[in-house]
């Protein structure tokens, strides 16, 4: 009896796997998934790192897709963890779910020049200027920056995150506002 159950349970697991692999469908490995999800989680602390409470939704997809591009060429950026950013914002649970959502959005986008991600030299507000020796940045006058009160002469030249946030809720799209610091580039989706 024994052994015509253990044959039966055997038949049944066999009958059972024979469509999944004839299927063609493809089971992700465990493993897979915690990479994508710690990598998701990964640009969502780098933008939360980079969070302004002034930011509109498209100023931030574009500095999500500047993180995202600096991370893809091997630059490490600053991070905040959730728990982190919860302590740090008031109303942190929302925002940081609108943080996911758009990393959730961009995570794939790239900035690249050559086939390759870039790095991008950014502050959060600059001397006023963009300047860079890169092949794949304009130099372009950040005049928004001059009108913050975080401005300071001394300020290091480069993009704006500041900037791109004015632009942005001027009427801009995160694409506009990055087309006025790039050239001979693609936005483009890399895994």
């Amino acid at each position: 009896m024994k052994k015509h159950f253990t044959a039966l349970t055997l038949i049944a697991i066999f009958l059972i796997a024979i469509p999944l692999f004839t299927a063609g469908i493809n089971i992700p490995k465990s493993s897979d998934n915690e990479s994508s999800a710690q990598k998701d989680t990964e640009l969502t602390d780098m933008l939360a790192y980079e969070y302004n409470e002034n930011y509109c939704k498209e100023g931030l997809k574009a500095v999500a897709i500047i993180l995202n591009s600096n991370y893809k060429a091997g630059e490490k950026a600053k991070t905040l963890s959730k728990k982190g950013f919860l302590k740090k914002h008031k109303d942190g649970k929302k925002t940081y779910s609108d943080l996911e959502i758009i990393c959730k959005d961009t995570k794939n986008l790239c900035i690249t020049y050559k086939e390759k991600a870039v790095k991008t030299p950014y502050y959060y507000i600059t001397n006023g200027a963009c300047k860079s020796e890169q092949p794949y940045l304009k130099a372009a006058a950040n005049p928004w920056d001059l009108l913050s009160a975080d401005y300071t002469y001394d300020a290091k030249p480069g993009v704006s995150f500041y900037s791109i946030n004015e632009m942005c809720k001027s009427g801009m799209s995160w694409k506009e506002s990055l087309n006025r610091y790039f050239k001979n580039v693609k936005i483009t989706a890399v895994k």
